[in-house]
């Protein structure tokens, strides 16, 4: 995997395990990260600072706030904003709510840190660019 470029990511899990799994591999690849394990938190940040974040990963399941509901209000806010959505269960994602955050990613749990960083270099623009030269 190719290493970030600073980007500032926000990820957010409930799992207090899992958010500090993602934020530790995303560190090491030269990323900027942000973990919240309250989706609620996480999206008072994101409307404090809009463009504070080049990229969101969220966990699906989480209470208050699902992953994709996050994107959602998120992206009021600071629209395209790039998403990476992690599931242990892809079957409980709608096509309707997967369509309302277009071109999120889905990951499904379990994932390693390469499937995470791949996942979100598949939404960042520059990275997505970079790629396909």
């Amino acid at each position: 995997v190719l290493p970030g470029g600073g980007e500032h990511v926000l990820v957010v899990d409930d799992e207090v395990s899992v958010g500090r799994f993602a934020g530790v591999r995303l560190e090491q690849l030269r990323y900027r990260v942000s973990v919240f394990n309250d989706p609620l938190r996480a999206l008072a940040a994101v409307r404090a600072a809009p463009h504070a974040f080049q990229a969101i990963v969220a966990d699906f399941a989480m209470p208050g706030l699902t992953g994709v509901e996050l994107v959602r209000q998120a992206r009021t806010v600071r629209p395209n904003l790039p998403a990476v959505i992690v599931t242990g269960n892809r079957g409980a994602i709608t096509p309707g709510q997967h369509e309302s955050v277009a071109g999120a990613q889905i990951l499904d749990k379990p994932f390693t840190g390469d499937d995470l960083v791949r996942a979100l270099q598949s939404v960042l623009p520059v990275r997505a660019a970079a790629r396909q030269r």
